[in-house]
């Protein structure tokens, strides 16, 4: 059943100095050239993907409400992205890594919401990832039995975002992506995430890019599934606050929760949350042991998401 209760309100100020304590954490933990660094998995640490990443949810922030001054630090990372990429051309997990579709996308809506001007070339190297059933992979696949190059739900809802926001008047592969959400989404309103071990990522987005294209999406089930849910983590508290925001559901007894979980320094504990799924399993949810999980173990992803979503709760809360 749908919770009816109703949440206490938001201590604002609180939230405020939660919020600006928490990005001051990420700010100290920028490198000079302007990158940022997280997770630790066999091809090294990830760089690229996590910078853009980290960039993004500072600068939704930022076009939010007035936080320390920042603005400094995404203009380096923005510039650092700008001028590094991979040997193709792309953006991917790290400098030694080739181009994957999610890291060229976060890298590309960075670049633009930094007022960057992006060339259309890029929207074909995005729509090159493009598979058969509309969705996207992350790689481009290798050989037959290459799970990596089939599609992915949470990359296929961040492309998709991507394409309809800086390439709108050329939105063809926009219905085949929307079709292919719509019927990869589970009978509990949720979306499975091929990385991640929640399915609230992919959600998450996925709920975002129906919103941008005016896709119908029937919130009842994912409301109850929402009510329901008492996720334990910060990372996993944070994603739901989002997914409830796009389907109108207070925010207020996670957002409280994660400001008792900050950290004194001003970050949020990580869990092993982001899965190397195995390259020849295409649907690693159906089973217990879909791959090693890897937890950010400098704590700037599980910030930066805590961050964002917190001040996407005040702005509800101030709406």
């Amino acid at each position: 059943m749908i919770e009816k209760t109703a949440s206490p309100p938001m201590n604002e100020t609180r939230l405020r100095e939660t919020i600006r304590a928490g990005a001051e954490y990420i700010l100290s933990r920028q490198h000079h050239d302007g990158y940022w660094e997280d997770f630790n998995l066999p091809p090294g640490r990830a760089d690229m993907w996590v910078t853009a990443y980290v960039g993004l949810k500072l600068k939704s922030i930022l076009d939010r409400f007035d936080v320390p001054d920042f603005r400094g630090a995404l203009v380096k990372a923005a510039a650092w992205i700008d001028r590094t990429k991979t040997a193709d051309g792309g953006w991917g997990y790290n400098r030694s890594c080739p181009t994957d579709a999610d890291s060229t996308a976060h890298a590309l809506l960075f670049l633009h919401r930094m007022s960057y001007a992006v060339s259309p070339e890029y929207r074909t190297v995005l729509t090159g990832f493009l598979r058969p059933d509309g969705g996207v992979s992350t790689y481009r696949p290798s050989c037959e039995k290459d799970a990596w190059g089939v599609s992915h739900p949470d990359v296929t809802a961040m492309v998709g975002i991507v394409l309809r926001e800086l390439f709108p008047d050329r939105d063809d592969a926009l219905s085949r992506i929307v079709t292919y959400l719509r019927d990869n989404r589970g009978e509990d309103g949720l979306w499975n995430s091929y990385w991640w071990n929640t399915p609230l990522y992919a959600t998450a987005l996925t709920l975002d890019f129906m919103k941008m294209t005016n896709a119908a999406v029937d919130a009842a089930a994912l409301r109850d599934t929402l009510s329901a849910g008492r996720p334990k983590h910060a990372f996993h508290k944070a994603l739901d606050i989002r997914c409830r925001r796009m389907v109108s559901m207070p925010p207020d007894r996670l957002a409280a929760e994660l400001v008792g979980m900050q950290e004194d320094d001003g970050s949020w504990m990580s869990v092993p949350m982001l899965r190397l799924t195995y390259s020849n399993m295409a649907e690693p949810w159906l089973v217990e042991d879909g791959g090693r999980l890897f937890a950010d173990d400098d704590r700037l992803f599980t910030t930066a998401t805590v961050v964002a979503s917190l001040s996407e709760a005040l702005t509800i809360a101030n709406v």
